[in-house]
């Protein structure tokens, strides 16, 4: 959904581009500007079969987001992740309201994202699958992203 009759630039999906091109492959399509329609970019990424596919999430387009990326679970195994307005007053809160995804990126100029790998025992910056606050030090055990505090509790 386009706020207007003229398009943003996506700022923030260039940016990532940018960072994640250093070390992985990157597919990019802009839904809006080529006027795809959901079907069309389910299909590109069924035929692509990326391991993770970033997303934007906004307030203006909110219905149409949570939509696509219910659709995009039914059909897409690998991980999704979202950056958006929506997520910056409660990431924790929208996540809960968007079951799909895996994980949100809340600084679009941060590395974390071409970090965030499993099993790369690196900490990573974002928010905790247990107790939903932000850490800078993020580390998957068992399958989950914990900060230091719940690592801690599971000893």
């Amino acid at each position: 959904v386009s706020k207007a009759r003229y398009l943003y630039h996506p700022v923030d999906l260039t940016f990532q581009s940018a960072l994640l091109g250093r070390k992985h492959r990157v597919f990019v399509t802009d839904a809006i500007a080529e006027k795809s329609p959901p079907e069309k970019v389910l299909h590109t990424v069924r035929e692509i079969s990326p391991d993770v596919v970033l997303c934007l999430v906004g307030a203006a387009s909110w219905d149409e987001d949570v939509e696509f990326i219910r659709r995009l679970r039914d059909v897409f195994a690998g991980s999704i992740v979202a950056a958006g307005d929506v997520f910056m007053e409660d990431p924790a809160g929208v996540m809960e309201r968007l079951p799909g995804l895996d994980a949100v990126l809340l600084n679009f100029t941060s590395p974390g994202l071409s970090d965030w790998a499993p099993g790369e025992g690196e900490p990573v910056s974002g928010i905790c699958e247990r107790c939903g606050n932000y850490s800078d030090d993020l580390m998957l055990v068992e399958g989950s992203y914990l900060c230091g505090r719940c690592r801690s509790e599971l000893i």
